[in-house]
């Protein structure tokens, strides 16, 4: 979950080249955008003033710690940080997220077809807040929103194991 939080969490989701059937293009592609992500990574923890440490946590989300009043501050440096790293992927223009690149990348990064669970929860967030005028907001709304229903998605698989 970690993993998918630090790709997911920023929707750091577009393609800088249609995909082909060769995995070998795929490998390079997937070099790429993991180096593009970690530059615009470095760059937006400077610009926003936001470190790793102060991300908000998957499990804070869950339980809802972001709610509380004291943690106004750092849910928006967050949300902002995700901000500028769609603005840097170029996935979002404005306050309008370029949701064919960011399933597009999904498809890429998570080799999963348009209907999986991954596409289906990232879908169902961003249609939650496609009309939220303020991108700092937004961004951490669809943060919010896909750790949530991956933790439910988590939990639903863990039952049917038992």
């Amino acid at each position: 979950m970690k993993t998918f939080v630090l790709c997911a969490c920023v929707f750091v989701l577009a393609v800088y080249f249609q995909s082909s059937n060769s995995s070998e293009l795929n490998e390079q592609e997937l070099r790429k955008i993991g180096i593009s992500i970690r530059n615009d990574f470095n760059t937006c923890f400077s610009e926003i003033g936001i470190t790793p440490a102060d991300f908000v946590k998957p499990m804070e989300i869950v339980t809802n710690v972001h709610l509380q009043p004291a943690n106004e501050e750092r849910t928006n440096k967050h949300g902002c940080f995700i901000a500028c790293v769609l603005k840097k992927q170029n996935l979002i223009e404005g306050t309008k997220i370029k949701e064919e690149q960011v399933y597009e990348r999904l498809q890429l990064i998570f080799d999963e077809n348009p209907g999986g669970p991954m596409h289906q929860i990232v879908q169902k967030c961003m249609e939650k807040v496609r009309n939220d005028a303020q991108e700092c907001e937004k961004c951490f709304s669809v943060y919010v929103c896909t750790i949530k229903d991956m933790y439910e998605e988590e939990q639903r698989r863990k039952n049917e194991r038992n």
